[in-house]
Parts: C-alpha cells; structure tokens; sequence
C-alpha cells in the first residue's frame, strides 16, 4: 500500500464532503427555506442542553445527537452556518469511514476511493446535510457498528463481541431502531449452526452462548444510565 496516496484519498474524499455539502446545503437554504425547517426538535433540545446541561424532561428523543448539537453551539456558537459545517462534517467522516471499510473488504486503493466519492456526492446523503436530522450520525455509528458485526463473524473474540456491543449501545442512543440487533445476529448465528450451514456448523456452544450474552450485556450497560434517567423523569 502506498501510504501518501491512501491519506491524500481520505483528505481528498473530505474535502470533497465539505464543499459539495456546504453548496448544496447553502443552495437549498436559500432557495427552499422551508427544507430547513426543525421537525423533530433537535435544535431546541441541543440550545437546552448548550445552556443548562440537560435534555430538561424530553424522553422521545434519543440523546447523542442533541446533545452534540449543544457542544457544538456551546464551543462555536448558535449559528445556522456552523450547523451546516457540523452536518458536512459528518458527511466527511461517512465517506471516510465508507473508504477504510471498502479498502479493508476489496485492498483496492481505487475501488475504495470511488465508493467513498459515491457516498459524499449521493443525493440522499447530501439532503440530510442542510437538514437538522440525525440521519448523517446515525449513518457513521451504524456503518461501524455493522462492520463490528462482521468483525465478531469473523473472529469472535471477547475484545470484538464487546466492541460490538458497545458501538450498537452507542448507535441506540443516536436512534433506539437497532436496539434489537445483537439478539437479531445472535439467533440468526445459531439458526445457521443448527441447520450446519459454514463456517457456523463448527461453532461451540461456549461460542453461541457468548453470541447472546456479551454483545447484549455490553449495549444495555451503555444505554443503562439513559435509561435509568428516563425512569426518574417518567416513571415509567
């Protein structure tokens, strides 16, 4: 591998992010202003979090996102521009993290260049750019957390199935949607063992019972105090 090609096709697959998502986030904004609009009430949440530290009594939305919002306002502001930069920065790590991936799967410098050109440049990763969603965040934890995956498919040490669960914890607190999907690879593992598909059929029962209880266990301790707060707030 050519390592000055491989970091120039990361900043090059950035950059790209950057300038496409902000033209196309500008354009938008200033021609369709109503594609702007807050729906689901990420900004309000994230100027509570950057002004009194807390979500106050919100238990609909998940906190990662908000919160990095109120990081963001807190250290460079409240401005719709820096949201914006925010949000193409994000595309950025997406095309990045979708390079590393495809470089790791194919050992093609220039296969996992253009998937990662392809990503920053697909109109529907840009039209989340100008809008105040977490779709762009959920994208980057659920494509490491999929990886994760294949990883504890591939090799299931203890380090990989507690990566595993931990990111799927993470990616919870971002959108609750994938919450089930350690349980869903798990039995879908031991499904494929029972039926002596490979490489399952030679998979120990120590092997399948760790399927279970690692990943699940590592991603209800990350969602835990999320959890126990909601609880406080609701009682339910």
């Amino acid at each position: 591998m050519n390592k000055k090609k491989f970091v120039l096709s990361i900043i090059i697959i950035f950059l790209i992010a950057l300038v496409a998502g902000n033209i196309f986030g500008r354009y938008m904004a200033e021609h369709y202003p109503r594609t702007t609009e807050e729906v689901d009430g990420f900004g309000h949440l994230g100027r509570q979090f950057a002004t009194s530290g807390n979500l106050g009594g919100s238990i609909r939305v998940a906190p990662l996102f908000p919160v990095l919002i109120g990081l963001i306002i807190k250290i460079f502001g409240d401005s719709s521009n820096v949201l914006l930069f925010f949000q193409t920065v994000l595309l950025g790590m997406l095309g990045v993290f979708v390079f590393l991936i495809s470089y790791d799967n194919f050992k093609s410098l220039k296969i996992a260049f253009f998937t990662g050109i392809i990503t920053v440049l697909h109109p529907m990763c840009l039209w989340y750019v100008l809008r105040l969603w977490a779709e762009l965040l959920f994208a980057n934890l659920l494509i490491l957390m999929i990886w994760s995956a294949y990883k504890v498919l591939s090799n299931s040490t203890w380090r990989n199935l507690i990566v595993f669960g931990v990111l799927t914890g993470i990616t919870t607190l971002c959108k609750a949607v994938v919450s089930l999907f350690p349980i869903f690879l798990a039995g879908s593992v031991f499904v494929l063992h029972m039926f002596r598909v490979k490489p399952f059929q030679s998979l120990s029962r120590g092997t399948l019972l760790k399927f279970f209880i690692v990943p699940i266990s590592a991603m209800l301790l990350v969602v835990l105090p999320w959890t126990i707060r909601n609880h406080n707030i609701s009682g339910e």
